[in-house]
């Protein structure tokens, strides 16, 4: 799995890519992370597609699976 974030690929397979150079990043970690997730919750993403991305930041080494479940319980209560 790997994501873009703008001119940066960042993959699964090199998880020590730096994410602070990504366009738009303001904290280059899990606040930028939450940020995202919040957003899609916001525009009425589709739950399934949220633990999707959610489940993309851990491979990559973005979050733990414990924030990333944390974030989803959160968004869920």
């Amino acid at each position: 799995m790997s994501l873009n974030c703008g001119h940066i690929q960042i993959d699964s397979n090199h998880p020590s890519v730096p994410t602070a150079g990504c366009k738009g990043s303001l904290h280059a970690g899990v606040l930028d992370v939450q940020r995202v997730l919040f957003n899609l919750h916001r525009k009425q993403v589709p739950m399934e597609k949220m633990r999707e991305r959610a489940q993309a930041y851990v491979d990559a080494d973005l979050i733990t699976q414990d924030v990333a479940q944390r974030i989803i319980a959160v968004i869920l209560s």
